[in-house]
């Protein structure tokens, strides 16, 4: 037959017998490519979008500087191809209607800011572009005058364009050209050039009486506070990567049977049977091949022609939509990777389930003892792991512990297997004996699985939650803390915050630093620095550090004018804390001193340790004089939504390039520790439950003949209930062991319960536990379902 018949003429032959099947591997690749390849390039167009904004934002130009020195202004004034640009809030009328928009004012025409979707850039004093939004809210076209009022300056201005904002599909903008003028006050400058290539800039730099970035670094920025829901669209592949994987398994161990029956026809036909498992398998290929091809590109296009609708659904305003070749390229490969092994898998891993150790009636004798010997030891290495854990912390024989844990549960399927058979007669005791063994294998690697998995879940969350106890926060949970933002850009910041439901912003000026800086430490820290006879902060001997805070010598900024000083709760002792200057030419402390303060709340870390009145006698004796640099910390940033805050996150970067950004809302170190902990447990719960499963299934499937067999002679529905109970106790009695065994190591036998292990260490052994039930119903049911 195989020589009349052609491969094509076969394969097609296959595919109409076995639509069914084929219909179902090509709808698995299809929702597989879709759940994938969906999520990524909504996230990538996402944050193209976020890239293609900020770029807009800063003219496409390479460096953003902001300051607020006089000094540092005239100097940029006199330096070619450095494009200034004033932020500001205002209102644009035309008519009887206006509205509140945002005003960027630049007095050079070769900045062309934001991204235009219509007309030109204003390219003269007097012509601007307005967003799309606004335009359409006013009834506003290219052509038409309107009128521009900003910080208590009106002016008309002619429409040439308009402009959106690929991040942020509600903006209220307008971008104006206006000659030079003493109103006219920049807030940043933009250039290709380093900013710390001017000589005439340098020392500004370096005394941070001004702060530039490069637009790369702002682009980082801006991808690390992307919005939450597109940081999590991360990890879609990779799940949709182990749910495809756990669906191909379970596919498999359903069409096992079918498969090898297939094969077994085509060889009655002709074929060897290398070439008839050939056939399955680029049947299989072929259909899954189909249904990823038409599940990327069915939601690629969905996405391309729903793109408005999409990128609104995100408060973006997307002009093209990006695809991830690699994301598709990758999901591809995977999931025909996986279609390639799911036939050889059907075809040999029956034959591995199905076998099971046959020892004979003489080395059974013995079977027992020496898996009992094997998990004594492995018992005894284990509590003298567990006793170097407690008793020296850095004992090497601590590391021991896993693998005592591991050596244990290894043969206890065997032992308990044998105690509960016990529970039956001579004949089914046997019977059982040979149920209990085709679970031997697979209650092993499960309670194996279920310690790994559980002793580094637990172990990382109780690290994280330890660390985060020790630690001190770098800023006020909940708040977002912006450094040196120049004062001519808080008034916009206010505004834009204010519009999102923002209320609380605390602004510190950071005082000049031109001749030196004053810093704050606790007074024991400071005496112990003179006796000591240290002068710069690298020298000053650890025990000096009396106080467990973030930043033990901190910064001291300006508050409003009659106000009381106020420090950080942990540099206080008896109501003063100390001070030291440190000369600006040698770095060196040249004064020292205290100051009466209050324990002041939301201070210290990233936030100053101390913050005098503008007026106050700390101020006057050492001189500070405010920079025109403040540091804002907005409180209640946590009760803008996602959405709001990665608004104003992106709003910053533009107001302020040059700041140092904290969020108090981000996701710490121990956060990322803590997820990654209940990763490895829902990983470990899937992959545990699909072992067991599979493991289980294929040998209720090898004994139904076995199981109906009892049931024609005459075993009643409770005896093999019993049966069933005690077969499924097996590994669930393993897994059980396995968890005390996993909470007793990472607690050190129970001595360590400081802070939580977290809730989720034992999801694998749960998820074991439920496969054993289920696996004692398929073995109750399946002689019953076997006579119908």
């Amino acid at each position: 037959m195989s020589g009349r018949v052609s491969g094509a003429r076969l394969v097609v032959a296959y595919v109409r017998h076995r639509g069914v099947q084929v219909l179902v591997f090509a709808l698995l690749g299809f929702l597989l490519a879709a759940a994938a390849v969906g999520p990524a390039t909504v996230r990538a167009s996402a944050a193209a979008a976020a890239a293609e904004s900020l770029r807009a934002e800063l003219s496409q130009r390479t460096f953003a500087l902001q300051t607020n020195n006089p000094e540092v202004i005239d100097h940029l004034d006199g330096l070619p191809e450095i494009g200034p640009v004033q932020d500001g809030v205002g209102e644009v009328a035309s008519g009887d209607a206006s509205a509140p928009v945002a005003v960027r004012t630049t007095t050079d025409p070769q900045l062309q800011l934001g991204v235009l979707s219509a007309g030109e850039h204003p390219d003269e004093p007097g012509e601007l572009s307005i967003s799309e939004p606004v335009a359409e809210a006013l009834g506003v076209a290219i052509g038409d005058t309107v009128s521009v009022r900003s910080d208590d300056d009106e002016a008309a201005g002619l429409v040439v364009g308009y402009v959106r904002d690929p991040a942020n599909g509600a903006d209220n903008t307008i971008i104006r050209v206006v000659h030079d003028s003493p109103s006219f006050h920049p807030t940043r400058w933009l250039s290709n050039a380093d900013f710390y290539t001017y000589p005439e800039l340098r020392q500004a730099l370096d005394r941070r009486s001004a702060t530039y970035q490069p637009v790369e670094w702002l682009l980082f920025s801006a991808e690390v506070n992307s919005p939450q829901l597109l940081r999590a669209l991360a990890y879609v592949p990779a799940g949709a990567g182990i749910l495809g994987g756990i669906l191909f398994l379970s596919l498999v161990a359903a069409l096992a049977r079918t498969w090898a029956s297939d094969a077994g026809t085509l060889v009655a036909a002709g074929l060897t049977p290398r070439s008839a498992w050939r056939h399955i398998l680029w049947t299989s290929l072929g259909s899954v091949l189909l249904g990823v091809t038409a599940g990327s590109w069915a939601v690629l296009a969905g996405i391309w022609l729903a793109r408005a609708e999409v990128s609104a659904w995100l408060g973006q305003s997307w002009g093209h939509v990006v695809i991830p070749w690699s994301q598709v390229a990758l999901v591809t490969g995977t999931v025909m990777l996986a279609a390639a092994l799911s036939v050889p898998v059907a075809r040999y891993l029956p034959r591995l389930w199905s076998w099971r150790p046959r020892p004979t009636r003489a080395r059974r004798r013995w079977l027992v003892p020496v898996a009992g010997a094997v998990a004594v030891a492995g018992a005894i290495v284990w509590l003298i792991a567990l006793r170097a854990s407690f008793a020296v912390v850095d004992d090497p024989t601590a590391r021991l512990a896993p693998i005592g844990a591991a050596v244990v549960l290894l043969p206890v399927p065997i032992i308990f297997g044998a105690l509960l058979g016990r529970a039956f007669p001579g004949a089914i005791r046997s019977l059982f004996s040979g149920f209990a063994r085709a679970m031997w294998v697979p209650a092993a690697v499960v309670a194996t699985l279920v310690l790994a998995t559980g002793l580094w879940s637990a172990q990382t969350t109780h690290d994280a939650n330890r660390g985060e106890s020790m630690s001190p926060l770098p800023v006020p949970a909940g708040s977002f803390v912006i450094s040196s933002m120049p004062d001519t850009a808080i008034p916009a910041l206010r505004e834009l915050y204010g519009d999102l439901g923002g209320h609380d912003v605390v602004a510190y000026e950071i005082p000049d630093a031109t001749d030196g800086n004053l810093r704050v430490s606790s007074p024991g820290t400071l005496r112990c620095m003179i006796d000591s006879g240290v002068t710069t902060i690298t020298e000053v001997p650890p025990e000096c550090y009396d106080s467990p805070v973030a930043a033990p010598i901190n910064t001291v900024l300006l508050g409003p004018p009659g106000s009381d000083a106020q420090a950080e709760g942990g540099l206080v002792a008896e109501d003063a804390v100390g001070l030291m200057w440190f000369s600006r030419d040698t770095g060196s402390i040249t004064r020292t001193g205290t100051t009466d303060a209050q324990p002041g709340v939301g201070l210290g870390g990233n936030l100053p340790g101390l913050v005098v009145p503008a007026d106050g006698t700390v101020a006057q004796e050492y001189d500070l004089e405010p920079s025109g640099m403040s540091e804002v910390m907005l409180t209640d940033f946590h009760r803008l939504s996602p959405e709001d805050q990665y608004t104003l996150r992106a709003g910053v970067l533009r107001l302020a390039p040059g700041a140092e950004l904290a969020d108090g809302t981000s996701r710490t170190g121990f956060d990322r520790m803590r997820t990654q902990a209940d990763v490895v447990s829902a990983v470990g719960a899937v992959a545990a439950g699909t072992v067991l499963l599979l493991g289980g299934g294929l040998a209720v499937l090898a004994q139904r003949l076995t199981c109906r067999t009892l049931v024609d002679v005459g075993f009643s529905p409770a005896r093999r209930a019993v049966l069933a109970l005690c077969w499924s106790l097996v590994p669930a009695l393993s897994v059980g062991l396995a968890l005390a065994l996993t909470f007793l190591t990472v607690s050190v036998g129970g001595r360590v319960l400081d802070v939580s292990f977290g809730a989720l260490w034992y999801l694998p052994g749960i998820a074991a536990v439920v496969a054993s039930g289920i696996l004692w119903f398929f073995f109750y049911r399946a002689p019953e379902q076997g006579r119908h």
